[in-house]
């Protein structure tokens, strides 16, 4: 039968689509990177469910990192203070896969357990790669914004149990300069156990681990457990992946503000342009159309650094995360970041925040080189209204300031002054605009302000370009990272076993 015939057509359809679900059951937010670290040896019947140590958490396809204490009772080691780096292998496994998977992995980075900064630390090297499905944690740092009270979620397997439980707590606050205290939300409800160490700590507000569980408090009345912060677990393996947010407290707040602010002004400003009066109430020219442009170029060029640098530090405070995540949602007013929830509120705020206001701002400079006059006022250098100089050129003297079009004035090129008298250049000596209408020209200062305007729309521009590439470059922790570690894996095992040297010979001819 054809390849192409209906039948493989629809076969390709089913694959396609099985594909998509197998993609979509990739672990993702609070179940990412999720592992466990078990004890000892493989059982030796397939039935019997072996014990764990503590959990862990999948850093890169080929790390896993957890607590050193967790590592010494999975090597049998009593002591959990042990200061020696065990050379045994241990077995992780991955509980939130459909199928059971165990792969070892051995100790390359190790800080026996103690309560210092960086103490407890453990990083284990997979044998062979993690599964893509069990996904990698996403760790951040968020010092400097205030996290306590934030919901938190902890995912562990007790001693003894076969299902893991998501634990509800709190943020306290630091108990050290190494660990950060956690409080159970609810008496009634489980709270950490042992076998927890290792876990990672979900934070809701902030969508992202920020630390490891290292301890819980040996009293049994006492609900509360220890964490070991992000940004001391990268300082101790400096390969981790973590987000670094340096965002603050009212981003969220500000963005929307300021945004809605930019955008609103900007609209009305071309609406006015085009002749549609409604918005001249919001604008600072009234309904006057050249003026409309004037001030709409310097609304973008002074408001659109300020948003584009808050839009390229949150998406490189989200670089970890899809796109959609690395743009922050408009009309949030909460205390903490917040990311765009869907695909249609990112490209909206992308296209209403960075692309139509750079193509508002191209519109306002062409119609302020297009259209409207600059005038001079003659007492300004040296003449009045009616020297021959002025002869066919546009004059307003309905008022006590008189202004006049001159044939060497313009937006790039300054007027000479009359014969013998000095030119007042700064001292509301040219005018913008058109005289023929209500609030006619505003002051302006020719060259200095056009060059002024146009640099920091080029500025602008490469802003834009900065921040759609740091919005739409593909996450470090996309599925390819594991093709990417798998070859380097390979390449790494051939070279040792010499295997490298001797190509493969060619496959038979069909």
């Amino acid at each position: 039968m054809s390849d192409t015939g209906p039948r493989a057509l629809a076969e390709r359809v089913v694959r396609w689509l099985t594909g998509e679900r197998v993609r979509a059951r990739l672990q993702r937010d609070k179940n990412a990177g999720i592992a466990k670290i078990l004890v000892g040896p493989a059982p030796a019947s397939p039935e019997q469910e072996p014990d764990h140590a503590g959990m862990g958490i999948i850093i890169d396809p080929l790390h896993v990192i957890t607590c050193a204490h967790v590592v010494n009772a999975a090597t049998g080691n009593s002591d959990p203070y042990a200061q020696e780096r065990p050379s045994e292998p241990v077995r992780i496994s991955f509980p939130m896969l459909g199928e059971p998977v165990t792969i070892q992995g051995k100790v390359c980075e190790w800080r026996a357990a103690g309560q210092k900064q960086h103490d407890d630390i453990a990083v284990l090297e997979l044998d062979r790669l993690a599964p893509e499905q069990a996904g990698v944690a996403m760790l951040a740092d968020v010092t400097g914004m205030p996290t306590d009270g934030d919901e938190l979620s902890i995912f562990g397997v007790a001693a003894g149990d076969r299902l893991g439980n998501h634990i509800d707590a709190r943020f306290k606050g630091s108990t050290s300069a190494a660990w950060v205290q956690i409080d159970g939300v609810d008496r009634e409800r489980a709270f950490i156990e042992g076998g927890f160490s290792g876990a990672a700590v979900w934070d809701y507000p902030h969508s992202a681990a920020l630390g490891m569980m290292v301890a819980k408090s040996v009293s049994e009345k006492q609900r509360v457990a220890y964490m070991i912060p992000a940004a001391d677990l990268r300082d101790m393996w400096p390969a981790l992946e973590i987000e670094h947010r340096p965002l603050s407290a009212p981003f969220a707040r500000t963005w929307t503000a300021f945004s809605a602010v930019y955008f609103l002004l900007l609209l009305a400003h071309w609406a006015v342009n085009r002749g549609i009066s409604t918005f001249s109430i919001m604008t600072v020219s009234g309904d006057h159309p050249q003026l409309a442009s004037f001030w709409g170029m310097h609304v973008y060029a002074l408001l659109a650094p300020v948003l584009l640098l808050m839009l390229i530090s949150f998406a490189n405070a989200f670089r970890l995360h899809d796109w959609i995540r690395r743009v922050p949602s408009f009309g949030a007013v909460r205390g903490w970041p917040i990311s765009s929830s869907t695909s249609r509120t990112a490209a909206f705020s992308l296209a209403a925040f960075v692309v139509l206001p750079l193509a508002a701002q191209i519109h306002f400079i062409r119609n302020f080189h297009d259209e409207g006059y600059v005038y001079v006022a003659p007492s300004s250098f040296g003449y009045t209204w009616d020297d021959p100089v002025f002869t066919g050129q546009k004059c307003d003297t309905s008022s006590s300031f008189h202004l006049c079009t001159k044939s060497d004035a313009g937006r790039y090129s300054l007027a000479e002054p009359k014969p013998g008298a000095i030119a007042h250049y700064w001292n509301n000596a040219y005018h913008y605009g058109d005289r023929g209408r209500p609030k006619g020209s505003v002051t302006f200062f020719p060259i200095f302000q056009p060059v002024a305007i146009i640099a920091l729309t080029v500025l602008s521009a490469g802003l834009s370009a900065l921040a759609l590439f740091l919005v739409f470059r593909p996450p470090p922790d996309r599925p390819t990272r594991w093709r990417k570690s798998e070859a380097a894996k390979a390449t790494t095992a051939e070279v040792l076993t010499g295997s490298a040297a001797t190509p493969a010979p060619p496959p038979p001819a069909q």
